[in-house]
């Protein structure tokens, strides 16, 4: 970001590249502070969830496709195959999907 503000990069296609790491960077730093908040909300007891009906390919695509970034990143090719006639669920949907992030992302660094 520095080296972008400074006018160091020349090329168009360097820029690009630097765009890309800031923004994919910023995108997990938030989705960090996110979690820490959510932990911290149900450390004390305050985390409130928004029950809904919702779909479970829906969830998965989403928390897959917020980690995207991470798993391109990281060499990883992920494997998804749900059953077609999965029931809706009564969840809530963010929570859902932070679940599922944090599953993927400890599949990651563990597996």
């Amino acid at each position: 970001g520095e080296n972008l503000a400074d006018g160091l990069v020349a090329d168009d296609q360097q820029a690009r590249r630097y765009g890309a790491v800031i923004s994919n960077e910023g995108r997990r730093l938030t989705e960090m502070v996110e979690q820490v908040l959510a932990f911290a909300a149900a450390q004390s007891g305050q985390q409130r969830y928004a029950l809904e009906r919702t779909e479970p390919l829906q969830l998965i695509d989403g928390a897959v496709q917020r980690m995207q970034a991470q798993l391109r990143d990281g060499g990883y090719q992920l494997e998804l195959t749900v059953a077609p006639d999965l029931p809706a669920v009564s969840a809530d949907p963010e929570a859902m999907r932070r679940a599922l992030q944090n599953l993927i992302s400890n599949a990651m660094k563990y597996g």
